[in-house]
């Protein structure tokens, strides 16, 4: 019985700490649109983008948690692994200006695989549905420190911000983390959704696993 609450501890120390991560590869990105806010209570430019990656084997991608710098296409390997709510509480998040995590990492877990179906649902192109939903991902970092209106996007973007921030479905970030570098931008990285046949091998084994804890309490 102790022996598996250690390891229960165990699991969850794991989860929250930050870990370092394989290498991180920008293997290429596609644009949405320039948009105009006021950042910081400054007016200003930024370039939305849905960013493709791989972090050791596997292939995601990504939206932007940082305004203060720029990644490129190439492998880095000084980018952090954090858990949103742990990054969220870590000192580097404290600004100026303070960023949150938590709501940018289940919006981007929740649009990062979906991009087709906002098109689909709400009228918009790719290029809309990117711009909507990093201009989400950035207002949930930054607070009232980021402002977009109306007029800071085309309309179908706007159309899909709103909808994004008014979402009632949301239920956690899932697999979505944030990878944190001093040197480049951060980015909130989604896995792909895992095919149920895959979804079914790991709930088979974990059945197994379970039944062979419950046997072992049993006869403890």
């Amino acid at each position: 019985m102790r022996s598996l609450r250690l390891l229960a501890t165990a699991a969850v120390l794991l989860l929250a700490a930050p870990s370092l991560a394989a290498t991180f590869t920008v293997t290429g990105w596609d644009p949405g649109e320039v948009i105009n806010v006021n950042f910081n209570n400054q007016s200003r430019s930024f370039w939305t983008v849905h960013f493709h990656e791989t972090v050791g084997n596997v292939q995601g991608t990504s939206f932007c948690a940082d305004l203060s710098q720029t990644i490129s296409a190439g492998s880095f390997t000084n980018f952090v692994a954090y858990d949103p709510g742990a990054a969220e509480r870590a000192s580097f998040a404290a600004g100026p200006p303070a960023r949150k995590f938590v709501f940018a990492a289940t919006i981007a877990d929740k649009w990062g695989n979906s991009l087709s179906w906002l098109e689909n649902q709400l009228g918009v192109t790719q290029v809309q549905a990117i711009t909507g939903v990093q201009a989400a991902v950035w207002e949930a970092v930054y607070g009232n420190k980021f402002t977009a209106t109306s007029g800071s996007m085309s309309a179908g973007a706007y159309r899909v911000f709103g909808y994004v921030l008014g979402f009632k479905g949301y239920s956690g970030y899932g697999g979505t983390k944030l990878y944190y570098s001093s040197t480049r931008q951060d980015q909130l990285f989604t896995p792909p959704v895992p095919e149920p046949s895959a979804m079914f091998v790991f709930g088979a084994g974990a059945l197994l696993v379970g039944r062979a804890l419950l046997r072992r309490r049993q006869r403890a």
